[in-house]
């Protein structure tokens, strides 16, 4: 029965097996089976193809947003709690960062608003704002408020900004903002409130000609009372 029935379910031919006067449970025909190579062969997981890399064709088109919490060797005040959002340009790997006191859609709201005020500056448009599917960017898992948009998506429409999430449980995919996070940890990041960060004044200008801009490096540091 099983070589003329070779795709039945081992529940199902057990069943039919009893039918006609098997005995035997089903563990015994699971064993039976396996011993004469008759059980049913698991199928190859089908291999991951990652998508090709969308390459950026000048500044501003794509700029990753993340959000990681600043460890506590890297703060002056041991008291203080902060967050650290990070915004760096696909094209040029110019970057800004921002503290805050919390993890929130309206301080992701805010960090936009300075990220695209700091792009200006530098006569560059944002285009497009890539997250991750954290609930300080979008509701799209929330099982409430799933159609009600953040503020962080609010501010966005309102500056005429795309805002395009990653797949899900896939962070590689927002992979140039969280290794900015990762370098400044490893590189023991100057303490905040230590007087010693850049500002924006102290960035070079926007060079479209020689893209002076992505030989920056520059930091900006915007924390919040």
């Amino acid at each position: 029965m099983r070589r003329r029935n070779p795709k039945l379910g081992i529940v199902e031919l057990w069943a039919r097996l009893r039918n006609r006067g098997y005995t035997r449970c089903l563990e015994s025909l699971w064993r039976v089976l396996r011993r004469d190579g008759l059980a049913e062969q698991e199928k190859p997981k089908k291999k991951y193809q990652p998508k090709p890399y969308e390459q950026m064709q000048y500044p501003g088109q794509r700029v990753q947003i993340d959000v990681k919490v600043v460890l506590r060797s890297c703060i002056a005040d041991p008291l203080l709690k902060l967050y650290q959002y990070t915004a760096i340009d696909e094209y040029s790997r110019y970057r800004i960062l921002g503290a805050y006191a919390e993890q929130s859609t309206y301080s992701s709201a805010g960090f936009l608003r300075r990220v695209v005020a700091a792009f200006q500056r530098k006569g560059v448009k944002v285009e497009c704002v890539q997250t991750d599917n954290g609930f300080e960017f979008t509701n799209r898992f929330s099982n409430s408020k799933r159609d009600i948009p953040t503020p962080f998506e609010d501010t966005a429409k309102e500056l005429g900004i795309r805002h395009k999430l990653i797949r899900p449980y896939t962070p590689r995919h927002n992979g140039k903002a969280s290794a900015v996070t990762v370098r400044i940890k490893s590189d023991s990041m100057t303490p905040i409130g230590s007087g010693r960060s850049p500002t924006l004044e102290q960035l070079p200008p926007y060079a479209p000609s020689s893209m002076a801009l992505s030989q920056a490096d520059a930091r900006l540091l915007c924390c919040t009372k």
